[in-house]
């Protein structure tokens, strides 16, 4: 993400107003965006299935949280990804590119991934 100038919070500590404490891999604070990186290893039984959908809910209720994306480990992993120009850029989630990304290194509100 560096690359495409973005530079989020990582591993920031919320909290959910059911208390509990969550720690998404990357905040961007100013447009209230979770990104979320998902391994099998971790989502691969139904227990850790129901922990993850758990955790999603709670995080997604956070006040500093309007919006959640979630890219698996092998696409963001993939050597497509890269950088681009403009206001277009490429975030290195295998290569999806992801529009109207960034004011003064941070994404805005109404960014995409395509």
């Amino acid at each position: 993400m560096n690359d495409a100038g973005l530079y989020p919070e990582a591993q920031v500590r919320l909290v959910a107003p059911t208390g509990r404490v969550a720690y998404p891999d990357f905040l961007f604070r100013a447009s209230g965006l979770v990104v979320e990186i998902e391994g099998y290893r971790w989502h691969g039984s139904r227990a850790q299935h129901q922990r993850d959908t758990t955790r999603f809910n709670d995080l997604s209720a956070c006040p500093e949280v309007r919006r959640i994306l979630r890219f698996t480990a092998a696409e963001c992993l993939s050597p497509s990804g890269g950088g681009g120009a403009g206001r277009q850029e490429r975030a290195g989630c295998g290569g999806r590119r992801v529009s109207g990304l960034r004011q003064s290194g941070q994404l805005v509100a109404g960014a995409t991934i395509a």
